[in-house]
């Protein structure tokens, strides 16, 4: 079998598919891609159009997008799959003639988005216009001078027994060049096809339209050939349907809105959409009313919004084309290293847009190791940020000197200076000239080495608005987009006063998120851990407010003193865990691990260690990385 011939067959497929499935597609069934919320029965199959529509999702689709959609796939695999379900032999040396997607079955995201006219109130108009003729069953006349307001069924009746139109022709004339307006849309719904007859199993009846329509008032009239036998063709359910809707003046409005339905709901005629459309009388008609205060205008332009919507799948050729964008635009965009080459391996050479959280019981370092990754960033060239929402300004300038004090004391610390001997002034008539010239020395690396560096303190009134507006104002005033530091995510300004810790920490989660990734920046904030944690090695539950830290960070690491991962678990090893606990946090250096409890896109089977000298502010790596000097 030919491909096109095998893409036709498999095509008319679906019917059986679904009913392998112990579908019943005589009525709505549940959407078999999806499990929605409200479990109503909302995916329908249209057998003309040999596709499904879920009303809730906005799916529709044939049988190579169903099954595609069940197993995951696009493109060839998708086919190749249908193929293999379906049991269909492909000939692979026949050429592909045509695509798939003919214009009668177009995918959401590839039908043309109609423009919907703006509705003009928020409710539905409830009456409108219908003009008729004194003949019945003539559709060669053209000449409708008879108006009738439609305001309940009795009206509606009389002017559906004659020949009739729902739009304002120039001298009643019916004609589309003739258009002058219209507040009511008819359609038809005959459940027949110009490519075979359509079996009973796929017959749509008044009750299926109201549930594709909620809310939205209509009339439906049966036809005069409703439930009769026609051309050879079994008796079945034809009607008419007629929507009020806001006055529309143009011709192609009304054309596009027509079109717009048939899009929505497939089993509309679509010979029945231009602005000339004539409905035949019918005799004693049978009317049904469905109530409704959702204007039709609003219905469609939602609509219109879900198609413009699924234009963003991730296969869109828009979406692609923006992909390719990106790409390029990140060809000059490296990561950016933190200074510790086991870090910076095992998230892939260094830090990128997105969130991290870093976590650490009380006095392990999580300040000093953020502010030595954000100083080495800064002294590189880099823009840096930092938040500081708990120490100020000129405590952490002073830890920063404090380091450098000990890195340049050479083998010997008897000169390196605390963050208290580099702030108490009254200290300074006491130091050696070795130990000014030391820290002055010091102080003027770290000026060189700060320009990029820049520390907003605050205690409390610093939120997510505040620092969303200083990011935008730094962009702005340097033009450099920068990296930003947090310390510490619990104390965030809340923005709900009245909600709790954990809402407002979800809160300032999600949000500097949203920052990471509008922004394209890194955005790195510290978190405190929970005291049941302490004696216990790092987990995803020891972040104090965990939920959405754990969930919505790229990447989240832990700090936790070497050796916890030994520590026995259990009854009766409290005691035993805090003594060899002080044992390790007296040590000097402490040794301290950062563990990578989660790397959306890299390693986290590497835990560095470290030597860390807490009186001078400094983590120093103990890596096995030969390219560590």
């Amino acid at each position: 079998m030919t491909r096109d011939e095998a893409r036709e067959h498999a095509r008319a497929q679906l019917g059986k598919y679904l009913a392998s499935k112990g579908i019943d597609t005589r009525k709505n069934f549940a959407c078999i891609l999806h499990k929605h919320e409200d479990k109503k029965h909302n995916m329908a199959y249209h057998r003309d159009r040999r596709s499904v529509k879920c009303f809730h999702c906005g799916f529709y689709g044939d049988i190579f997008d169903v099954i595609g959609a069940e197993y995951g796939l696009t493109g060839a695999a998708m086919f190749a799959k249908t193929y293999e379900v379906l049991g269909i032999s492909v000939d692979e040396q026949t050429p592909r003639k045509t695509p798939r997607l003919q214009v009668e079955n177009v995918a959401p995201q590839q039908q043309p988005v109609i423009k919907i006219p703006q509705p003009k109130t928020n409710g539905s108009p409830q009456t409108f216009t219908l003009y008729y003729s004194n003949v019945r069953g003539n559709l060669q006349n053209v000449l409708y001078p008879y108006a009738q307001e439609i305001t309940d069924k009795e009206a509606l009746s009389k002017a559906v027994t004659f020949d009739h139109v729902s739009v304002t022709y120039k001298d009643n004339h019916r004609k589309n060049d003739n258009f002058i307006s219209s507040n009511a849309i008819m359609m038809d719904v005959d459940n027949d096809s110009d490519k075979g007859d359509v079996p009973p199993s796929e017959w749509v009846d008044e009750n299926h339209l109201r549930r594709a329509f909620p809310g939205v008032p209509l009339y439906v009239v049966y036809s005069r050939n409703h439930m009769k036998e026609k051309d050879g063709k079994a008796a079945r359910p034809k009607f008419h349907v007629y929507f009020p809707c806001e006055e529309i003046t143009k011709a192609e409005d009304y054309i596009n809105l027509k079109q717009a339905l048939i899009n929505y709901y497939p089993w509309f005629d679509d010979a029945a959409k231009d602005a000339g459309r004539v409905f035949s009388g019918v005799e004693n008609p049978q009317i049904k009313y469905s109530r409704g205060d959702k204007n039709l205008l609003a219905f469609m332009r939602e609509d219109a919004e879900r198609l413009k919507y699924l234009r963003g799948a991730a296969g869109h050729e828009e979406t692609m084309k923006q992909l390719d964008i990106a790409i390029a635009d990140s060809a000059g965009r490296q990561a950016i290293p933190t200074g510790f080459c086991d870090l910076d391996t095992a998230l892939d050479d260094g830090l990128y847009p997105g969130l991290y959280i870093i976590g650490a019981i009380s006095s392990l370092g999580k300040t000093t190791f953020t502010l030595q990754i954000a100083d080495y960033i800064a002294a590189h060239g880099t823009d840096v940020l930092f938040f500081s929402l708990e120490m100020s300004r000129f405590e952490l300038m002073s830890k920063s000197i404090s380091r450098i004090t000990l890195l340049n004391s050479f083998d010997s610390t008897n000169n390196a200076k605390t963050t208290r001997g580099i702030l108490a002034g009254a200290r300074y008539s006491f130091y050696s000239q070795t130990e000014r010239d030391l820290i002055n020395k010091s102080k003027l690396e770290y000026a060189e080495n700060a320009q990029s560096l820049y520390i907003h303190e605050g205690v409390g009134n610093i939120g997510i608005n505040e620092i969303s507006a200083i990011i935008e104002k730094h962009i702005v005033i340097t033009g450099n987009t920068p990296v930003v530091f947090i310390d510490y995510l619990q104390i965030i300004a809340p923005h709900e006063p009245r909600a709790t810790d954990k809402q407002n920490t979800d809160h300032a989660v999600f949000e500097l998120k949203r920052l990471s990734r509008d922004k394209k920046i890194p955005v790195v904030a510290i978190s405190s851990f929970n005291r049941e944690n302490y004696l216990q090695p790092v987990n995803f539950s020891s972040f104090k407010e965990s939920g959405a830290i754990e969930f919505s960070s790229d990447v989240l690491l832990g700090l936790q003193l070497s050796g916890t991962d030994d520590l026995k678990q259990g009854e009766g090893t409290k005691a035993e865990n805090i003594k060899k606990v002080k044992t390790w946090k007296e040590a000097n250096p402490r040794k301290v691990q950062v563990k990578v409890l989660k790397n959306r896109n890299g390693k986290t089977d590497i835990s560095p260690e470290y030597n860390f000298y807490p009186m001078f502010n400094y983590f120093e790596e103990i890596t096995d990385n030969p390219f560590i000097q």
